[in-house]
Formats: structure tokens, C-alpha cells, sequence
């Protein structure tokens, strides 16, 4: 079975249409790597499977079933970083918040944020504040973010 399937799906907003028919599978712990010129449909087709948009035709499928919405086992590093990112939270803050509303224990959170601010290379940059990192670093945050979830597929 699929870990995600696009069966179809076309997007269109205003009139437009965003995204041709489109279809392929996704298997568990494959990585797939979307690629276009600007304004082709690429974020808004992660955004259909993140369940942020709804495909005007076709679907998008998650283990067997219809994306109906967001979810906890999805995760979504955004394009736009400097309104990803709380700029009153340091670093290891923004890391945090995203754990409590994901439930993890506050015993745990400690030493998930240091593992994967040791992975995306900001250990040293924990205590500061997203106007103090580089557009580079504030990215590496919301990856980090995203990878201290745990999640089952991170776009």
C-alpha cells in the first residue's frame, strides 16, 4: 500500500487552474523531490497532501483513506520562514511550542530539541531569536521543527 497517493488531482482557485490532473504513488520511506519552474503547482500539490487545500478534482490518499484536513503525522517546513517562525520564541522556544501542541511530554522535549538542532547544525544558536539568524538558519529551524515531531511524512 501507498503511503500517499495522488489519484487526479487538479487544483484550481479563482478560475484558474493551479495544478493539472496529476497521479502517483508515494511509498513508506521513499523521498520524493518535486521540481518546476515557479508558479507551476509544486507547493500548492504538498499543500493538497498536507490537507491545507482541497483538490477540485481527484484526491489525495494517505494510507488508504481520503486527506480530509491537516494532521500530526504530517508535517510542513513552509516556504514563507519569516512568518513561520514566532519571532518572541528563541530558537529552542519555537522547537518547544511545537512539541507541547503535538503532546509530547515536557520531560522529553530537552533532548528532542537537542537532537535536531545537533542535526540541522544550530546547537549554538539555541537561545536566539529568529531576527538574529540568517534566512538560511531560520529555515534549518523550521526543518528542525518539523523532524523533532517525529512525524510519518514531512513535507
Amino acid at each position: 500500500m501507498s503511503l500517499l497517493r495522488f489519484d487526479g488531482v487538479a487544483i484550481h482557485l479563482g478560475g484558474r487552474e493551479i495544478l493539472s490532473p496529476t497521479s502517483f504513488d508515494v511509498a513508506p520511506g521513499e523521498f520524493v523531490c518535486i521540481i518546476g519552474p515557479s508558479g507551476c503547482g509544486k507547493t500548492t500539490l504538498l499543500r493538497a497532501a498536507a490537507g491545507f487545500v482541497t483538490p477540485s478534482a481527484g484526491a489525495v490518499v494517505r494510507h488508504g483513506k481520503p486527506v480530509n484536513g491537516p494532521s500530526r503525522e504530517v508535517a510542513f517546513v513552509f516556504q514563507d520562514y519569516g512568518r513561520a517562525l514566532l519571532p518572541w520564541r528563541t530558537v529552542e522556544g519555537n522547537i518547544a511550542l511545537a512539541l507541547q501542541a503535538a503532546g509530547v511530554p515536557k520531560a522529553e522535549r530537552p533532548a528532542r530539541i537537542a537532537k535536531v538542532l545537533e542535526t540541522v547544525g544550530l546547537s549554538a544558536h539555541a537561545q536566539k531569536f529568529p531576527v538574529q539568524l540568517s534566512g538560511g538558519m531560520r529555515q534549518r529551524v523550521q526543518i528542525a521543527r518539523c523532524l523533532a515531531q517525529e512525524p510519518e511524512l514531512m513535507m
